[in-house]
């Protein structure tokens, strides 16, 4: 996968933005100019791969794609050159004249980032003043068949979660492929009480329009070691063969030392597969004959059990796995007689509590010296050279607490 940012701009004012409550001293890049012909020419020498634009993968803040002036080009070049295209966008600049090209692109999904349907929301939360009628959007995009997911962020106004069911229902009605929920990250800067809610009671909100088999995955949360099925995509194979949600994978092809990650892997490869799920009570056996690369099941990210192997291989009976909130509990699950510390994301503060944004003083803090001999780390939260979000050096610990650093490359 290639990150492609084009441009941080953006025409909004969303009030849940992430970019916001970043800490003062954090560590990104901002585009304030791209040459569009230096943008073209990286393009071309790409081929064959996976390109991601407009989602913020990297430590460069990405904006509105279609804000670059010559995208549709940038487009043209990338499927010229077999690349398959990720593209999210706003969707406001998105008309009938956009919508009937992209519809033209081979290998080309859009994440569209709705939000709302209601334009005074839209107006009030997302600073919205350029859609006049968000649905009319969708419409065409259904229209001309052009593939895509969707994406709304969660917010609780006035004690409930009355707009994000009305989007979520309608997004039912439409051809969108996926509808992501985010739950809004906040840090010590941008606490809001929309943004602060308990995800069970958003879980239980959701969960009738989940079984009526609208494909809705909650994003982000806790990891398990259970391989849960979170959502099913409308005429797959898993919806065939009555696959449903929260359905908990046991096996596949009767392997069952398998976690999501390789169950995702190992459902992308064409052909039969032997499942055995449960269902409540019930253990049943089917067989997917997977086609196109796709089996329609949506199940939440982890670790891979081949690096699950790696940690049991290189850890000593002292030595401590350090990782994430949302990730304690799978990591005890998979190593019930290891010791297992999680830490929390404090240089963010707030609710976010995922691995990639942890930070080399959140683990010196929590680390006391002789405490162990060694740590064991996923680097998810490190560039290339060691270095964290706010510019310090993982290797920085060994020097105060006399500890070997061991990190899961």
């Amino acid at each position: 996968m290639i990150a492609f940012p084009v441009t941080s701009a953006c025409p909004l004012s969303c009030v849940f933005c992430s970019h916001n409550g970043n800490p003062f001293d954090l560590k990104v890049e901002e585009i304030n100019s791209y040459d569009s012909d230096q943008i073209l020419k990286k393009a071309s020498l790409i081929k064959n791969r996976e390109i991601v634009i407009g989602e913020s993968a990297t430590r460069v803040i990405e904006g509105e794609p279609f804000l670059f002036k010559d995208i549709m080009r940038l487009i043209d070049i990338l499927a010229e050159n077999n690349n398959s295209i990720s593209i999210t966008t706003s969707g406001v600049f998105l008309d009938e004249k956009i919508i009937k090209r992209l519809s033209e692109i081979p290998k080309l999904e859009m994440n569209i980032s709705v939000n709302s349907i209601d334009p005074e929301f839209r107006k009030k939360y997302l600073g919205d003043r350029i859609s006049k009628d968000f649905r009319n959007i969708l419409h065409l995009l259904d229209l001309f068949d052009v593939s895509y997911t969707s994406s709304v962020v969660a917010l609780k106004i006035n004690n409930g979660f009355d707009d994000l069911i009305k989007t979520i229902e309608f997004l039912g009605k439409s051809k969108s492929i996926l509808n992501r929920i985010f739950i809004p990250g906040f840090t010590n800067i941008n606490r809001n009480p929309i943004f602060d809610f308990d995800i069970t009671i958003l879980e239980k909100t959701l969960r009738k329009i989940r079984e009526e088999k609208v494909p809705i995955i909650i994003e982000p949360g806790p990891i398990e070691k259970d391989i849960k099925v979170q959502a099913i995509l409308k005429s797959s194979v898993a919806d065939e063969n009555d696959i449903k949600f929260d359905d908990v994978i046991l096996s596949l092809n009767d392997k069952s030392d398998l976690t999501s990650k390789d169950v995702h892997e190992l459902l992308k490869v064409n052909g039969r597969h032997k499942i055995k799920i449960k269902r409540g009570k019930s253990i049943i056996k089917k067989e997917l004959n997977i086609k196109n690369n796709r089996s329609g099941i949506i199940l939440k990210d982890s670790p891979s059990m081949e690096l699950m192997k790696k940690i049991s291989s290189i850890t000593k009976e002292d030595d401590i796995i350090i990782c994430s909130r949302f990730s304690e509990d799978f990591f005890k699950g998979m190593f019930p007689f290891k010791k297992v510390l999680s830490v929390s994301c404090d240089r963010f503060g707030g609710n976010i509590s995922c691995n990639g944004l942890l930070s080399v003083g959140d683990i010196n803090s929590i680390l006391r010296k002789g405490q162990c001999e060694s740590i064991v780390i996923d680097p998810s939260f490190l560039n290339n050279d060691g270095i964290d979000l706010f510019g310090q050096d993982i290797y920085s610990i060994t020097y105060e607490k006399d500890i070997n650093i061991k990190l899961l490359y």
